[in-house]
C-alpha cells in the first residue's frame, strides 16, 4: 500500500510529474516483488531522498572551506601587519586558531555523513 501525500496548490508541475513517476515505479517494483513491505518502501524512499540532498551537503562543505580559507587569509594579513605577533593584551591568535580548528572539525564531520 502506497500513501501519496495530497498535492498542495503550490506544488510545481515538475514535482507532480516526478511524484507520478515515483508512484508508478514503486507499483511496478511491488508487482515484480510481491513480498515487499511498506516499511521497505519507506526505507528506500528515505535513501533516495538523502542521496538527492548530497549535492547540497557538498556545496555547504565547499562554502565552509571557502570561509575557512578566507579567515586564514585575513589572519595571515593581520600577522604580517603586526610584525608576526599579536599584542599580549589582545589574545586574537588563540581565538582565530580555535575558530579554524572548530571549522575544520565541522568540515570533517560533514564529509563523513
Amino acid at each position: 500500500m502506497i500513501i501519496v501525500p495530497p498535492v498542495s496548490p503550490h506544488t510545481s508541475a515538475l514535482a507532480i510529474e516526478l511524484g507520478r513517476k515515483l508512484t508508478a515505479t514503486i507499483q511496478e517494483f511491488q508487482q515484480s516483488h510481491p513480498g515487499m513491505s511498506s516499511t521497505e518502501i519507506q526505507q528506500a524512499l528515505k535513501m533516495a531522498e538523502s542521496g538527492a540532498g548530497a549535492a547540497g551537503k557538498k556545496s555547504a562543505v565547499l562554502l565552509l572551506l571557502s570561509g575557512l580559507l578566507l579567515a586564514g587569509g585575513f589572519f595571515a594579513l593581520y600577522l604580517k601587519r603586526t610584525g608576526g605577533s599579536a599584542p599580549s593584551d589582545y589574545p586574537i591568535m588563540p581565538f582565530v586558531v580555535g575558530l579554524l580548528v572548530v571549522g575544520l572539525l565541522i568540515v570533517v564531520f560533514r564529509m563523513r555523513r
